[in-house]
């Protein structure tokens, strides 16, 4: 609401004036907030994001085991054809042909007699042989239950086209032999294309290998089948991720996801998290809890440290290494691989007149093999690490969902004090007793 311009200073007429135009900007910077958010916690971004970070890890973890098997194998129909078979061969040990029937039937628009049918005792038949007009034929998977007269055939193209007008003859052989039964005719290839004939349109239901191989992730994630089944389905699952199913790769994956949510994207990688500015500043705050540690020089990489007792002896003030900023010729640093970090006691150059003391704490990192671990056997005149902890601080798992919960400050606050209290008095001590006689 403004006021009357009369009733105001000069000033105070330009701010009324500005008011409406001020409203207006908070109200748009309020849509944009709330769409950036609708934006990110969009459902569709949220499940590309999950699927392609399943991809990523698989890739990372699993080993395509046909594919090193069978050296490009998988190429083959008949391959292909009899796994596809066994899937749905309800007297197969795996005991789930039933959900990949429903999940087939499901995504090829079966009729609901087929889709309510139980198929616990239909039979399962590879190049299902059979002539028309004098012509063989072999459709490759025929599911038969004679009982209640239903069938389901599959027509499978991997890497070949369809010829010599095979699904025309396919369904008059079907119908020849069993004029009686429901049946459901498939045609299923990478892309789930539609037969090249009209006519053959009108019977044969298009699906693609995203069917079989999400109908196994679904099976996978509910631990339906036995451990040997599980190891089976997994790795043709990722066989058909790999080598059959187009623009599955992680490249494409991104690059899609990318192209259709590019607005919410470029915003979370705008607020993506500085891993190692982050670390650095647990580590430097976790140090600065112990008073009798001193922070030191610090780099991009590095978080440095020295104790306190050192500095009453001019030999620790030898060092040349550390630029400008620090004399100091033994620091203890947090360094960082591949994001997580881990600790040295890093030894500085120093000039010839100081080889001494240099000479004197190698050897007696050396002499105690239970309290120090350098990287080396003999000493040299450039850096040395006196002791390098083997393990690291923090682990993938930890660089997550949980990183600002305060799990990952936790942990870096109880490493170094179990470091403070546990190993660190042991190397003062020698440390001290090496600098007091020099």
């Amino acid at each position: 609401m403004t006021i009357p311009d009369a009733t105001l200073d000069p000033q105070d007429q330009l701010l009324n004036r500005a008011l409406p135009a001020i409203a207006q900007l908070e109200a748009s910077l309020t849509d944009e907030r709330e769409a950036a958010s609708l934006a990110i916690h969009s459902p569709d971004l949220m499940k590309s994001l999950t699927n392609l970070r399943r991809a990523i890890v698989e890739e990372r973890d699993q080993l395509d085991a046909l594919d090193l098997i069978v050296h490009r194998g998988w190429a083959a129909e008949e391959l292909h054809s009899r796994i596809i078979s066994w899937l749905l061969d309800p007297s197969a040990h795996h005991r789930q042909a039933g959900h990949f029937i429903a999940a087939l039937l499901r995504a090829t628009s079966a009729p609901s007699r087929l889709l309510a049918a139980d198929w616990s005792a239909a039979r399962v038949q590879q190049e299902w042989e059979n002539v028309v007009d004098g012509q063989w034929g072999y459709l490759d998977i025929l599911i038969l239950d004679q009982d209640h007269q239903n069938l389901i055939a599959i027509e499978n193209k991997t890497f070949s086209q369809e010829h010599s007008n095979q699904l025309t003859r396919y369904h008059r052989a079907l119908a020849q032999e069993y004029p009686d039964f429901t049946k459901h005719h498939i045609f299923l290839s990478p892309t789930g294309v539609s037969p090249y004939l009209e006519r053959d349109q009108e019977h044969w239901q298009p699906a693609s290998y995203s069917v079989i191989h999400d109908a196994i992730r679904e099976a996978l994630e509910a631990g339906v089948a036995d451990l040997d089944a599980n190891a089976l389905l997994q790795i043709y699952a990722t066989t058909i991720r790999r080598n059959v199913m187009p623009d599955t790769s992680i490249d494409q994956q991104a690059r899609r996801i990318w192209l259709e949510h590019w607005e919410a994207i470029q915003r979370i990688a705008d607020n993506r998290p500085d891993w190692i500015g982050d670390a650095k500043t647990m580590l430097r705050e976790a140090i600065a809890k112990h008073p009798s540690w001193e922070l030191d020089y610090e780099e991009p990489q590095y978080v440095r440290f020295r104790a306190a007792d050192w500095d009453e002896f001019p030999s620790s003030r030898v060092g040349t290494g550390w630029a400008p900023q620090s004399n100091a010729l033994l620091l203890f640093e947090f360094t960082f691989d591949d994001e997580i970090p881990y600790l040295n006691l890093a030894l500085s150059p120093a000039d010839p007149g100081n080889a001494e003391i240099r000479d004197h704490l190698f050897d007696a990192a050396r002499q105690n093999p239970a309290v120090f671990k350098p990287t080396r056997n003999s000493l040299r005149d450039g850096w040395m690490i006196l002791h390098q902890e083997p393990d690291y601080i923090l682990e993938a798992a930890d660089y997550g969902p949980g990183w600002d919960d305060g799990a990952a400050r936790a942990k870096i606050e109880a490493w170094i004090d179990n470091f403070a209290a546990k190993q660190f008095p042991e190397m003062n001590r020698i440390i001290v007793e090496c600098l007091r006689q020099h």
